[in-house]
C-alpha cells in the first residue's frame, strides 16, 4: 500500500510580531526614504539660509562702501577746490616774485629815464597782480585753514615791497 502523504499544516497567518519581521526591511526602506527626504529639506533650507546671510554681509559690505565712496568724493573735492587752487595760486605768486626781482635788478642796472619810467610801470603792474592773487586765495580759503599761510604770505611780501620801494628803487 502506498503510504499516505502526511497531511499539510494548514497555512498559517502571520501574526502580529512575525508580520513585523518580514515588514521590518521595508519599513527601515521606507524611514531611510522619509530621513533622506527630511535630510534634504534640511539642507536645503541650511544652504538658504547660508546663501540669505552671505546676501545680507554683501548688501553691508555694499552699502558700507558706497556711503564712504560719497565721503571720499566729497573729501578729494574739498582737497582740490582748497589745496590745488592754494598752490595754483602761490604759483602764480612765486613767478611774479621772481619776476618782480628781475625786474628791480634791471632797474638798477639801467641808465635810461626811460627805461626806468617803463620798469617802474611794470614793477606797478606785477605788484597789483600779486596783490589779486593774494586777495583771490584769501576769497578761496572758505574754511579758513589757509588764513594764517596767506598772512605770514601777506607780512613777507608787505616787507619786500617797502624794502625794494624805500631802499632799492630810490638808491638806483
Amino acid at each position: 500500500d502506498p503510504t499516505p502523504l502526511p497531511a499539510r499544516p494548514p497555512p498559517k497567518t502571520p501574526g502580529i510580531g512575525e508580520a513585523t519581521e518580514e515588514l521590518a526591511p521595508l519599513r527601515f526602506m521606507i524611514r531611510s526614504k522619509r530621513r533622506a527626504i527630511s535630510d534634504l529639506e534640511d539642507f536645503r533650507n541650511k544652504l538658504l539660509a547660508a546663501f540669505g546671510v552671505v546676501l545680507a554681509l554683501t548688501a553691508s559690505v555694499g552699502w558700507v562702501g558706497i556711503s564712504q565712496a560719497g565721503v571720499l568724493s566729497r573729501s578729494a573735492e574739498a582737497i582740490a577746490v582748497d589745496q590745488l587752487n592754494g598752490a595754483l595760486i602761490m604759483s602764480n605768486i612765486a613767478q611774479g616774485t621772481m619776476l618782480m626781482r628781475a625786474k628791480v635788478l634791471v632797474h638798477i642796472l639801467t641808465d635810461d629815464p626811460a627805461k626806468k619810467a617803463q620798469i617802474d610801470q611794470e614793477i606797478a603792474d606785477l605788484e597789483a597782480e600779486i596783490d589779486g592773487y593774494i586777495q583771490t586765495w584769501r576769497e578761496a580759503d572758505t574754511d579758513g585753514h589757509e588764513r594764517a599761510t596767506i598772512e605770514a604770505l601777506v607780512e613777507a611780501w608787505d616787507n619786500y615791497k617797502e624794502g625794494y620801494s624805500t631802499l632799492t628803487l630810490p638808491a638806483s
